[in-house]
């Protein structure tokens, strides 16, 4: 009795540990491509209104650099906000 409760127990953790780890992954995975979105939406704009080229890249640079700095916590505000 003791073996067939301690079997499925584990069984039960892992199945957990598991969904916890994917549910991370796919996360992350959310939150790298609403940033890709962000980052296609603001080129387009940019194209739209004719900015010179050094500044495209000055702002390229600005939210990669942000984006770089503060991936978890604005992954984990796009998990907050579409939950």
């Amino acid at each position: 009795m003791y073996y067939t409760f301690a079997i499925l127990l584990g069984a039960f953790v892992h199945a957990t540990i598991f969904g916890q780890v994917a549910h991370l992954v796919s996360t992350l995975s959310k939150g790298e491509s609403e940033f890709n979105q962000h980052m296609n939406y603001m080129f387009d704009r940019m194209q739209y209104h004719n900015l010179p080229a050094s500044l495209k890249e000055r702002v390229a640079t600005y939210f990669e650099s942000l984006w770089e700095r503060h991936r978890y916590c604005l992954t984990i505000i796009v998990v907050v906000k579409t939950c």
